[in-house]
């Protein structure tokens, strides 16, 4: 798991939305993965950041850490920047 870890937080901002899509599909939603994709809610890369808020959503994460940071992360994208995998994860975590 520390291999996927590290490539959250490579250069790549493609190798970073797969690291995140990959451990959505490893089921594991470990502290430290949760920490790691808020971490990447504040990517410079739009798909980087929206793919972190579906992973989020997609591993059921519940903790008290992620809904702040979804509504930040939501607050803080332009008007023209499609948010709707945050909100998808919120309702989630409001259901």
């Amino acid at each position: 798991m520390s291999g996927l870890l590290n490539l959250l937080k490579d250069d790549n901002s493609n190798v970073r939305c797969r690291a995140s899509f990959t451990l959505v599909i490893s089921g594991n939603g470990s502290p430290e993965i949760v920490n790691e994709l808020l971490n990447l809610l504040k990517d410079d890369d739009f798909y980087t950041r929206s793919r972190a808020a579906k992973s989020l959503d997609q591993l059921g994460e519940k903790s008290i850490e992620v809904l702040p940071a979804l509504v930040e992360w939501i607050d803080r994208q332009p008007d023209d920047v499609p948010i709707g995998d945050a909100i998808d994860a919120l309702r989630s975590i409001l259901e």
